[in-house]
């Protein structure tokens, strides 16, 4: 890359939420986000590289490392050496090349840390898969959350293969998203509206910490380094539009059911009883509709009890529907944005006792990201399906992502290998609940 581009990219600290995320990295909880994306043919690597260049590394991240600071949060510098040949890197699965043969590299791939001297992504271009072309990319949580790299890719492909193959007119690099640790405004005009905030933000955080740890059961414990994953065959979208109707239920409440169903089928065949309830960590996005594309971390977290302890389907989702509802209306998000902000002023022991401190009152992490309505073609090649892998944060064992494309819905699950060997059984269980929800 021109040393000319590189120097557009000024020095920049990381935001305190973002500098959270980069130090809540350990080797048994990588806190990178895997997508794996599904193609109608095997992408062409000089295809790809091409648009990489045109699309990608107008974006100061993608180009960009992180340099230690001796006073406040690390920074963002210029890469000199950096080589985009040196991020894509090609791989041939084992014959006979099916899924069972996908799941052991990709878990494999998001068992291994990227590299933290060079700018925090990678893809791989897998080869020899049956059912035509797949990429895996990884990208370290302190770049962007979810929505942020929907962004990305919006901006990677076109609705057309011609298009896809064509230079953007513009490149316009996202905003970073630096936004740093707040509290509530006390401007002299809003004092009384900003001490309200500020005392319920106090209550929120007070009946956080008294939440009771989260129920033993094996789906918790000790993390290995060793990651397994999977994901479900991709449902159609439409299909939950009677449900939804009927029930008055969105369809992030039948999808959080769907999971919380397959949950407790895992906990009856692996333990001895089942809880009333376990707890799911919810990222809930904060950005205003107007900072669409901005980059980093901007969401906060709910604490959802799921009601696994419940036998009948229709118990279980009308208990989602308004524990969600409850949570969207909570300030808990604000709150744990808060926190999290607070984590990037904070040392390293003080961070990962508080880190342990939230997790133990979790089991999993549960997210939703709304992808593109319309079909997308990257490098001349139709994008058939997505899915991804969540980082689970606060040292939780496994990480449920919910995906909508094109009119599908796909779930991808991360698990730690020695709590959940075979995530496979969780995926057929999730896609059953689908579909027993939608007949009822």
């Amino acid at each position: 890359m021109q040393a000319s581009t590189l120097e557009r990219y000024k020095p920049q600290r990381l935001s305190m939420v973002d500098n959270a995320w980069l130090h809540m990295e350990m080797p048994t909880n990588l806190m990178m986000v895997g997508s794996l994306a599904f193609y109608d043919a095997p992408l062409d690597r000089e295809q790809l590289l091409a648009t990489l260049r045109h699309r990608l590394l107008h974006q100061p991240r993608f180009v960009q490392r992180i340099e230690a600071s001796p006073l406040g949060p690390p920074r963002w510098v210029p890469d000199r050496t950096f080589n985009l040949d040196a991020h894509v890197h090609s791989i041939a699965l084992p014959a006979p090349g099916g899924d069972a043969e996908l799941r052991t590299l990709v878990g494999d791939l998001m068992s291994s840390p990227l590299d933290m001297s060079r700018p925090l992504w990678d893809a791989h271009l897998i080869e020899n898969y049956h059912g035509g072309g797949v990429m895996l990319t990884r990208i370290h949580h302190c770049i962007a959350d979810g929505t942020a790299l929907i962004h990305v890719l919006l901006g990677l492909t076109s609705t057309t293969a011609a298009g896809s193959l064509r230079s953007p007119r513009t490149a316009t690099p996202m905003s970073d998203g630096n936004v740093g640790f707040h509290l509530p405004s006390l401007d002299p005009r809003h004092a009384v509206e900003g001490l309200v905030d500020l005392g319920a933000h106090a209550f929120t955080l007070a009946r956080l910490t008294a939440i009771w740890p989260d129920s033993s059961t094996s789906l918790r414990g000790a993390l290995g380094r060793a990651k397994q994953v999977a994901w479900t065959a991709p449902f159609p979208l439409e299909s939950l539009r009677p449900l939804r109707q009927e029930s008055g239920c969105t369809v992030n409440d039948i999808l959080v059911t769907a999971v919380t169903g397959a949950l407790r089928t895992y906990i009856r065949k692996h333990d001895s009883s089942v809880p009333e309830h376990i707890r799911a960590l919810v990222p809930v996005d904060m950005r205003p509709s107007s900072a669409d594309g901005t980059m980093g971390n901007q969401f906060g977290l709910v604490f959802l009890d799921m009601p696994v302890g419940l036998a009948r389907r229709n118990g279980r989702l009308a208990a989602v529907h308004e524990r969600m509802d409850a949570a969207r209306q909570s300030p808990q998000p604000s709150v744990t944005f808060e926190v999290l902000g607070a984590l990037g002023l904070v040392p390293q022991t003080l961070r990962r006792l508080v880190v342990r401190f939230f997790g133990s009152k979790g089991t999993a992490v549960v997210t939703n990201v709304r992808g593109p309505e319309a079909e997308l073609y990257l490098a001349g090649r139709k994008l058939r399906h997505l899915t991804f892998f969540v980082p689970q944060s606060a040292m939780l064992g496994i990480g449920i992502s919910v995906m909508t494309y094109a009119g599908q819905i796909q779930m991808g699950v991360i698990a730690d290998a020695g709590l959940v060997p075979d995530p496979t059984a969780i995926t057929a269980d999730i896609t059953r609940e689908l579909r027993d929800l939608v007949k009822r």
